[in-house]
């Protein structure tokens, strides 16, 4: 094989790659989106929790401010000795609830839980019986004496329940907080 004939193979060789491309590109343009395999997550149910409109936002915000008002040192993070320590928190959709496990050292903490929207919560801690928390902007303290290492928070909307929830957990005992894997 000559030095034109390995030139003419590597340019089709090339055109055809280039040619290929333009196909598979042009195929997917205006055609309808496929849904995805059951197995894949959508992008949108990656970024379900994430408040998106307006009034999610605002009411994000408040319940946060609310809860910053009834353990200030805590979500301060402030090195108080004697003061509570901020262990974790969160922010979730009413409708989608919460499921948090704490991985945590044994010792007092306390829950905290802020609802801003319409209806109420059913807040569990450690499997103790539900306490209902309404979405008034009010926050509630749930004391946890003598937490276990591993523990559960769920939050549930009762029916008819919107807007967002905001949960933080403090370490009331001294050195308290995450258990370290």
């Amino acid at each position: 094989m000559g030095i034109a004939d390995r030139r003419a193979a590597r340019l089709a060789t090339g055109t055809a790659l280039v040619a290929l491309g333009l196909l598979v590109t042009g195929c997917t343009e205006g055609s309808a989106p496929r849904a995805a395999a059951p197995s894949v997550a959508a992008p949108t149910e990656l970024t379900a929790s994430v408040p998106t409109r307006p009034d999610e936002v605002a009411q994000g915000a408040l319940a946060k401010a609310r809860l910053r008002q009834v353990a200030p040192a805590a979500t301060d993070m402030t090195e108080d000795p004697g003061g509570p320590t901020f262990v974790e928190s969160g922010i979730a959709r009413v409708e989608e609830g919460v499921r948090n496990l704490s991985m945590l050292k044994k010792g007092a903490y306390q829950v905290y839980v802020s609802c801003v929207g319409e209806g109420a919560v059913d807040v569990v801690v450690g499997g103790a019986p539900a306490r209902r928390v309404a979405c008034d902007e009010r926050p509630v303290g749930l004391r946890v004496a003598g937490a276990p290492e591993e523990l559960t928070l769920d939050i549930t909307g009762v029916k008819g329940a919107s807007g967002m929830v905001a949960w933080e957990l403090v370490a009331l005992s001294p050195g308290g907080g995450v258990r370290v894997q």
